[in-house]
């Protein structure tokens, strides 16, 4: 059983690094998961534009998206950066599972529930997890206009979605705490001088004119040029603006960087004139409570009545004012609660048959042999639940994802809960905490565990992080199963607009032995057309480094970009008690009865082999509706040697894959999607091609898109002469019964030859998965 146990995980950390998943024999198995790598999608409404913010777990770099600017559905390429430490959700079982990991990879689906929003009529959001490679899918309900950007955080993407029609001053950008910036600035070199004079002369235009989201966004440009000689009236007038908005907290902070960075002189008087009334202001209202149309009074509240006279009359008995506030004026204390979640139930069918015909012998006919098996027969029923509360001060939020998946094969019913955590946030310093079950990579974290992270700004540009917990390896564990704890902090820095680092220490502790103990750093850059992260992690206790990657994006005016990344690591991250793999005992403390601890090391950097992977990719618009991408890649890992009992395992050596794809819309009729690629692999195993081409559809009732698709491989493998023929077909189809009501069928069949010296296979197998799923969402 360990040494199944070390095969199964070995194999599964080789496709995820090496993205075989794409480029093997297996069928698009759209298996149902939730909270992998995609964790949440929410609406910031702007004056003529809606920013749609994607949140995933792991770090991404983005590529290329398609179509350009409008259309029914929007895909955006990405490449995975994080990896889960030891293969996390893969359990092994009988060695036809093994088969089945090694032969059988499914692309595996992720959904968020789409955010509440009119304008951006966003009808599905969906992630295909296929390994490193990863493509989200944005699904509306009519064709938008939209652009797309990565986030400063390489763990956000941002769309901003215009409407129907486009607009040049919607644009997907997010402040530095995740916050959308007012739009309608075009966006200029900014130089001190004439360039400042003029956004601040725009600026006093807009706020004559009431327009202030496009007064405060000229101002913020301004304040985030630098030192100029416009610094103090911009600061000024950014205050007055935000204070005229509402955004009273906002306010404040302005008044006091003006009076930071200018405590003295004629301005600095009238500042802090300012900032005596504002303080003013905002005490009178939290000691004030407000009565607004969907929040009822405290003296409503303390008489158990509700509406007009009953509450005036339990205001004036219980001596509390009852102040109305002005239309279009928020007060700070007014708590804004949001509920949104969603319920889905699919189910998943996945069975095959296999016939051997025996080559003939001078002795006898062919010989038939057949084997049928179900592969996954099962219900899985998810459920994502948030609860969120904020005002200008402070916010608040509970999330909740969990699924239960009932195996009709056996009976067998697992429950797993995925997220299950409380977040804090102090909106005027940035100050956050997050506490219970999450997700999350950077800062030496590496995915899902149970703990706490607090984020402390120290400074204006500067943050502290500091985190513990216990590392989760199955989202169906219990908190703290194993005898396994970390903790670690990091400082972030901001260099300036465009450049961050940080750089962290962690350490894990196993049955109180040093598990691990690292030191690491990351870069992100980011600017109009340019992108990257650079990131490295180093074991100071096995003296060995764990990663090191780097990755940019290049975007150029003809619509190209260019992508390259080089990924060198571990795989899976060292560990000492990667030194149980393939032995019997269960622990370190038995192990030790055995093994020196310095032979146990050394028997943990023999179980972690070295991964390097190297790609590059560049896509162009031929034309808006056009594009064609490119993409190639090349892979290693490196052998593990014999120790400990545990037989040595050979490099699987460099193998290289290709790919060419051309998308293209509008070709049979209006917002259709149609797809086309060639992929060609050449491994130590076999040199493999596959064409695929598919289509997705709108029809007459703009509820329902049908997506035929067609693969057709081939293989010849080295070692043996087999050839293998492939012919998969499939059909997906959804259907919206209700604006949040969601119902979706996936049906696929796959036909597969193999022909060798020893005989011929024929090999079939059925897909079928199909689901409801239900999204709400309330305000009040």
């Amino acid at each position: 059983m360990p040494a199944l146990t070390l095969k199964i995980r070995s194999l599964a950390v080789a496709k995820l690094c090496l993205g075989i998943l794409a480029l093997s024999s297996a069928p698009v198995s759209a298996q149902a998961i939730s909270d992998h790598n995609l964790a949440a999608a929410s609406v910031i409404e702007r004056p003529g534009c809606s920013i749609l913010r994607i949140d995933f777990y792991g770090r991404v770099q983005m590529h290329s998206h398609f179509p350009a600017s409008m259309g029914e559905e929007l895909r955006v390429m990405l490449k995975l950066l994080d990896r889960p430490a030891g293969g996390a959700d893969i359990k092994p079982g009988s060695v036809s599972d093994v088969k089945k990991i090694d032969a059988k990879p499914g692309m595996r689906r992720e959904q968020a529930r789409a955010p509440a929003s009119e304008r951006a009529a966003i009808s599905n959001i969906e992630l295909e997890n296929a390994g490193i490679d990863q493509t989200l899918n944005v699904y509306f309900r009519h064709a938008v206009a939209y652009r797309v950007a990565p986030g400063k955080d390489p763990r956000t993407l941002v769309i901003a979605i215009a409407g129907r029609a486009p607009n040049a001053a919607c644009e997907p950008v997010l402040d530095d705490v995740g916050n959308a910036v007012a739009s309608g600035v075009p966006r200029t070199a900014g130089q001190p001088g004439g360039a400042l004079d003029a956004d601040i002369a725009e600026a006093r235009a807009a706020m004559a004119k009431s327009e202030l989201d496009r007064a405060i966004a000229y101002l913020t440009r301004v304040t985030e040029a630098g030192p100029s000689k416009v610094l103090p009236e911009a600061l000024e007038l950014l205050g007055v603006a935000r204070e005229k908005h509402g955004h009273l907290a906002h306010a404040r902070a302005d008044y006091q960087s003006y009076l930071k960075q200018f405590p003295t002189g004629e301005g600095s008087a009238r500042i802090q004139k300012r900032m005596a009334a504002l303080e003013k202001r905002m005490n009178e209202s939290q000691a004030q409570p407000v009565a607004l149309p969907s929040t009822p009074s405290l003296a409503t509240k303390l008489d158990g009545k509700s509406g007009g006279a009953a509450s005036a009359e339990g205001a004036a008995r219980h001596g509390v004012s009852k102040v109305i506030a002005p239309a279009g004026s928020p007060t700070p204390n007014a708590w804004t609660v949001q509920h949104s979640g969603s319920i889905s139930s699919f189910y998943q069918l996945n069975q095959g048959g296999r016939d051997f015909f025996v080559r003939p012998t001078l002795q006898q006919g062919w010989e038939k042999e057949n084997i049928y098996q179900t592969y996954r027969n099962s219900l899985l029923s998810s459920g994502d639940f948030e609860s969120s509360a904020s005002n200008a001060f402070y916010a608040a939020r509970v999330h909740m994802s969990a699924s239960q998946e009932h195996r009709f094969n056996d009976g067998r019913d697992e429950f797993r809960i995925s997220s299950l955590n409380v977040e804090g946030k102090l909106k005027e310093s940035g100050g956050s905490f997050r506490v219970g079950r999450q997700t999350h990579y950077g800062g030496g974290i590496l995915g899902r565990f149970d703990g706490g992270i607090a984020t402390l700004p120290v400074a204006d540009a500067w943050k502290l992080r500091l985190y513990a917990g216990s590392p989760v390896e199955r989202s169906s564990d219990l908190p703290f199963l194993y005898d396994r704890a970390f903790y670690g902090a990091s400082a972030d820095y901001r260099i300036n607009k465009a450049l961050d680092i940080s750089a962290y220490v962690i350490e894990q502790t196993s049955e109180k032995f040093t598990d691990r103990r690292a030191v690491g750093g990351e870069a992100r850059y980011i600017d109009d057309t340019r992108h990257g992260l650079g990131m490295i992690d180093y074991d100071v206790y096995f003296n060995e480094i764990n990663s090191v990657l780097g990755t940019g994006t290049v975007n150029f005016d003809d619509k190209s970009s260019l992508t390259g990344t080089l990924d060198y690591r571990r795989s899976p991250t060292m560990f000492t008690t990667s030194a149980l793999q393939g032995q019997m005992e269960t622990s370190l403390k038995d192990l030790l009865r055995r093994y020196s601890m310095s032979e146990i090391e050394d028997l943990a950097r023999d179980r972690t082999p070295k991964s390097t992977v190297a790609s590059v990719a560049y896509s162009r618009y031929l034309k808006e509706n056009l594009q064609i991408t490119g993409d190639l890649t090349v892979t290693n890992m490196s052998s593990m040697p014999e120790s400990g009992g545990v037989s040595a395992t050979p490099s699987m050596g460099w193998d290289t894959y290709t790919m060419l794809q051309v998308m293209a819309t509008d070709v049979f009729r209006t917002n259709d999607t149609v797809t086309g690629s060639y992929r060609f692999a050449t491994t130590a195993s076999a040199n493999r091609s596959l064409i695929e081409g598919s289509i997705r559809l709108p029809m007459s009732d703009e509820n329902w898109r049908i997506g035929p698709m067609l693969r057709v491989g081939y293989a010849a493998y080295k070692h043996e002469p087999i050839k293998e023929y492939i012919v998969h077909p499939m059909l997906r189809t959804s259907y919206n019964l209700t604006r949040n009501l969601l119902m979706e069928l996936e049906i696929g069949k796959r036909w597969t030859l193999r022909d060798g010296v020893r005989g011929r296979e024929n090999e079939t197998e059925f897909l079928l998965l199909s689901g409801l799923r239900y999204d709400f969402h309330t305000n009040r």
